[in-house]
C-alpha cells in the first residue's frame, strides 16, 4: 500500500484554518439534548495508510497558532516647541526619556539668538520670525545646560537653559 504523505500537512492545514475562522472559535448554541454537534466525536480515518504519526491524527484541536504581531509603527519624533525672544528660551527647561526620539522646534520672535549645547553637539541660530528644527540627541542620560552662544545684548549672559535626559 502506498502511505499518505500528505496527511500531516493537511491536517496543520485545517487545523490552522479552525484557530483562524473566528466562528470555528465559538462554541455553536447547543440543545440539551443534542450531542451530534460536538467537535470532540469527529474522527479523520485513513485506510491507505499505516498510523506511524499517531501525534497528528486527531490532534487536539484546542491548539492554536499564534497570531502574527503587527508591523512595527514608525514612531514620529516628539517635537518641543520652544521660542526664542529678548533675553529668554520659553520653556527654558526639556526633559526626554533616553532613547527617545525628539524633535526641537525653535521659533525667533526677536532678536537674533543661537541654541547650542557643547555637550550634545547642538548649535543652531534662530532669526525673528524663522522657525527650524534640531534633532535632540538622547542616547546619554544626564543634565546638559542650553545658552545663547549669539550675542543678543545686555541680557546674553540670562539666556540659558536646562535639557534632562532621564534614564
Amino acid at each position: 500500500m502506498k502511505k499518505a504523505t500528505t496527511f500531516p500537512v493537511l491536517s496543520a492545514f485545517l487545523l490552522l484554518l479552525a484557530a483562524c475562522n473566528p466562528a470555528a472559535n465559538t462554541p455553536p448554541a447547543e440543545d440539551e439534548n443534542d450531542s451530534s454537534s460536538s467537535t470532540e466525536d469527529m474522527t479523520i480515518e485513513d485506510d491507505d495508510a499505516s498510523n506511524d504519526d499517531d501525534d497528528m491524527v486527531g490532534g487536539d484541536a484546542s491548539t492554536s497558532v499564534a497570531p502574527t504581531p503587527p508591523p512595527p509603527v514608525a514612531t514620529q519624533p516628539r517635537v518641543i516647541a520652544i521660542t526664542t525672544n529678548t533675553w529668554v528660551f520659553t520653556p527654558n527647561m526639556i526633559t526626554a526619556k533616553q532613547g527617545e526620539k525628539v524633535t526641537i522646534q525653535l521659533t525667533g520672535i526677536a532678536g537674533t539668538h543661537g541654541f547650542s549645547s557643547p555637550e550634545l553637539g547642538i548649535s543652531a541660530m534662530v532669526t525673528p520670525g524663522q522657525t527650524i528644527s534640531v534633532t535632540l540627541p538622547t542616547d546619554v542620560a544626564g543634565t546638559f545646560k542650553i545658552f545663547c552662544n549669539i550675542p543678543c545684548g545686555a541680557g546674553h549672559k540670562d539666556m540659558v537653559g536646562t535639557i534632562v535626559i532621564q534614564a
